[in-house]
């Protein structure tokens, strides 16, 4: 036992030096990097001018206070509905009160009603910005940072099969395994050695994404005048993070168990893509309730659950049936991992090594 761990850690640092020594490595990275702080340019921008329709509004309707356009003598209850209707706080704007109306029985405006009035509609909009760099408001950091991860998501698995088919089927192409075989090395240890370095890319990559997504995300809110009051939310990080890592994980196995199975770099990459393809375009936003032919299989699917996921983890959604909890899509997710793994243990141990 104590045998086979050296043996297999001595393989892992072989192919640590290979994998860092080839190229794909770094271009998978700087494409992750590149996506992920796109993903939260722009958003400074956005939400100055969300702030300036708010402020708009504002002026808008206090404007209307003053001319006493908000309500007749004594009128009832009025509730306004801004042509701009901010969201984030989700309340809805004050009315108008009977016992405080804006103008008398004569009609003339009652300028301590009007200046109250003006004050509580002033704080309702400046309220409305305040949420939205809240906690949970559209430009809080987290909300900034889910977003982001969401917008990137659907590269995950393309880049995840791509780096995991040149890890597992290069040593096919030179005859590299049949040597090694050769001269000794157990199959299993080989296997082993290529799931801990797997593992390894998994963690570095998913580190690499989640600090330039918060880097990123830090800066969007640095940029917006009012800043951020939640701060750096520890939940949210860890959140991009593991999601991220399980997501790398399952791709990874999935390039790794077709190019094990077809031992070949060309075509485990070209099938290995298509179905990555498949899984990040139509599982990632397909659900049960859709109206699609594969819709009804989609609960079983990887991508399916990687949706939920994000949908509960990043989007911070509420309770719908068109979505798997949290729990339960971790748990399929596993399943998935442990059965890919499985597959290429058996697979290789078993398999004709050619070349």
């Amino acid at each position: 036992m104590e045998h086979n761990l050296s043996a297999i850690f001595r393989l892992f640092r072989i192919e640590l030096r290979k994998v860092f020594k080839g190229k794909a490595i770094y271009i998978i990275l700087l494409v992750l990097l590149f996506f992920a702080v796109t993903s939260t340019s722009g958003r400074a921008d956005n939400y100055s001018q969300e702030v300036s329709f708010i402020k708009q509004d504002m002026n808008r309707t206090i404007s209307n206070l003053e001319q006493g356009g908000l309500g007749g003598p004594v009128s009832s209850v009025i509730i306004i509905s801004p042509p701009f209707s901010p969201s984030s706080g989700g309340n809805s704007p004050p009315g108008i009160d009977p016992s405080r109306p804006l103008r008398d029985e004569d009609g003339n405006l009652i300028p301590e009603n009007v200046s109250y009035y003006r004050e509580l509609y002033t704080d309702y909009y400046e309220g409305e910005i305040a949420a939205l760099t809240e906690e949970g408001g559209r430009y809080s950091l987290a909300s900034i940072m889910g977003s982001g991860a969401t917008q990137t998501a659907m590269l995950i698995p393309l880049l995840a099969v791509a780096l995991s088919v040149g890890l597992f089927a290069g040593e096919y192409r030179n005859g590299a395994y049949r040597l090694m075989i050769s001269r000794g090395v157990k199959r299993s240890n080989l296997v082993s050695a290529k799931m801990l370095t797997l593992l390894m890319l998994a963690v570095a990559l998913a580190a690499a994404f989640t600090t330039t997504l918060l880097l990123g995300g830090l800066a969007a809110v640095n940029g917006m005048d009012a800043g951020s009051s939640a701060g750096i939310s520890l939940t949210a990080v860890w959140g991009i993070f593991w999601i991220v890592l399980l997501m790398l994980i399952a791709y990874m196995l999935v390039g790794g168990i077709v190019s094990t199975i077809l031992a070949s770099s060309g075509s485990g990459m070209a099938v290995g893509l298509v179905l990555a393809f498949i899984s990040a375009t139509f599982f990632f936003m397909l659900t049960p309730k859709d109206e699609f032919f594969l819709a009804a299989v989609s609960p079983a699917t990887l991508g399916y659950n990687f949706n939920s996921l994000m949908y509960y983890v990043w989007r911070a959604g509420e309770a719908s049936d068109r979505y798997r909890d949290v729990l339960p899509s971790i748990a399929v997710v596993l399943v998935y991992a442990s059965i890919y793994i499985m597959a290429v243990y058996s697979v290789f141990t078993k398999k004709d090594l050619k070349g």
